[in-house]
């Protein structure tokens, strides 16, 4: 992260599901943004390889929304970089090549001024692969010209589709990298490295990039935890020395196979059925040895978890299962709509969101409702019977359709919103005010993924 580098460079972080990935990336992006870097990441889904060009889109889009809350803050200095791209956009790009970035970045007019020529001209943009290679190269070489670094993360990169992978990794990735100011930006990849073989279009990428004389690139492959590791977590926990936690520990590595998070899971599991208690006469945590020997564990992580979600009561899973099939995570704008629906469990699920929240499963991030870990999400959705499973997301594609008055003849896509508001919305200790605002145009590729991934059968007997 050294500020004088002389070239673009790339990060990949590998590492099973549950290796610290994630953690580690929060970590570095919390520090960075407080050294003046501009920090940008997105997520892939598993399953829906189909929407990695929209992910990708929407992870440039947030660096758009990012430079309107920037123009409207209250730092001057924000104030002054957001309007200096903007009009840097506008110098850079003629109407035509806005209207059709405006197509794959729908906040664009927004950050910049805009008239009606402009606004009627997107449903006339001209769209291509090539197209989209050169307006994102060009809306880079706008930010990179100014002086704040930025950082791209690309999460779950192994689940995105070839073409998406090869678009970052390739064609974007190189022509930046050629750029005079490509020292400004920084690419992470994350991917599980037990996902992808050989003839992955990720691992191909990376063979290249190793040979690159203009980008530089870092592996850092994260490995699990030793015993030792273990022992000094529990330690730091119950506040014991590692000599009387030694024994527990190479229990707890064994069951867990070093995975941290399996580990912690199964610490959990320990604490519950109180098998990890406090002693008073001692005045410190001891454990039952008996017990720890005969205690039943899952035989990975993923199997533990779902152990302990399928003990919720069927309103807080019907809440789970509605989230799973967005994937990792959900704009609280759909949740504002879809509780509204006859889908939700009886009483809406503000209640239900609440209790999911403080017992660690879900998690609020700005507007975005998400899964505490990805592989939550996978086997909760995995776990619905595949006939509910269509029949959730024909339902929720039907309701989020019915919500829709897109006329693409009349409007251009992109630039008109719903907009639909709550006086408050209270998930444990954040508070969401004020109105939610999502464009038709998503909504209606929202609605329309889902009825798709009901399947056509499905589809047909409806």
């Amino acid at each position: 992260f050294q500020h004088n580098r002389t070239s673009t460079e790339v990060i990949f972080v590998s590492g099973r599901a549950g290796s610290g990935k994630s953690r580690l990336l929060n970590k570095c992006s919390d520090f960075l943004s407080t050294q003046g870097w501009l920090v940008f990441s997105e997520k892939f889904n598993r399953g829906v390889e189909y929407q990695s060009q929209g992910i990708l889109c929407s992870l440039f889009d947030k660096i758009v929304k990012k430079l309107i809350r920037m123009k409207v803050g209250d730092d001057q200095q924000d104030e002054e970089y957001s309007r200096r791209i903007s009009k840097a956009l506008s110098d850079s790009l003629d109407d035509s090549s806005l209207c059709s970035l405006a197509a794959y970045l729908p906040s664009i007019f927004e950050l910049i001024d805009y008239n009606c020529k402009k606004q009627s001209a997107v449903e006339q943009a001209n769209f291509s692969h090539w197209k989209l290679v050169f307006l994102l190269t060009q809306f880079m070489y706008v930010l990179l010209e100014l002086d704040r670094p930025i950082m791209l993360v690309l999460d779950d990169l192994q689940w995105a589709d070839a073409s998406t992978i090869n678009l970052v990794l390739g064609n974007i990735l190189d022509s930046v990298s050629n750029s005079l100011y490509a020292h400004r930006i920084l690419f992470v990849v994350l991917y599980r490295d037990n996902e992808v073989c050989d003839e992955h279009p990720l691992v191909a990428q990376l063979v290249r990039l190793r040979q690159s004389e203009s980008v530089k690139i870092k592996e850092m492959p994260l490995s699990t935890f030793s015993k030792g590791d273990i022992c000094s977590m529990i330690a730091s926990e119950l506040r014991l020395t590692t000599r009387i936690v030694a024994e527990l520990g190479g229990i707890v590595h064994r069951k867990s196979s070093g995975n941290i998070l399996f580990a912690v899971e199964v610490l959990n599991s320990m604490v519950r059925n109180s098998v990890i208690h406090f002693s008073l006469k001692l005045c410190r945590y001891q454990w039952d040895w008996d017990n720890i020997s005969s205690l039943k564990t899952e035989e990975n992580v993923a199997s533990f978890i779902i152990t302990t979600i399928s003990t919720l009561q069927p309103k807080f899973l019907q809440t789970l299962r509605i989230l799973s099939c967005f994937g990792y995570n959900i704009d609280v704008a759909i949740l504002c709509l879809l509780d509204t629906s006859c889908i939700v469990p009886f009483g809406g699920i503000r209640n239900p969101l609440r209790y999911l929240v403080d017992i660690g499963i879900i998690e609020m991030a700005g507007s975005l409702v998400s899964f505490t870990h990805d592989l939550i999400q996978q086997h909760v959705y995995e776990g619905i019977a595949l006939p509910q499973r269509q029949n959730l997301h024909f339902g929720i594609g039907v309701f989020l359709g019915s919500k829709t008055t897109f006329n693409a003849a009349a409007t251009g896509p992109g630039i008109y919103s719903l907009e639909f508001g709550i006086d408050q919305m209270y998930i444990s200790e954040s508070k969401i005010d004020g109105d939610f605002i999502i464009s038709e145009r998503s909504l209606l590729s929202i609605a329309t993924d889902h009825i798709n991934c009901a399947g056509p059968e499905f589809i047909v007997d409806q």
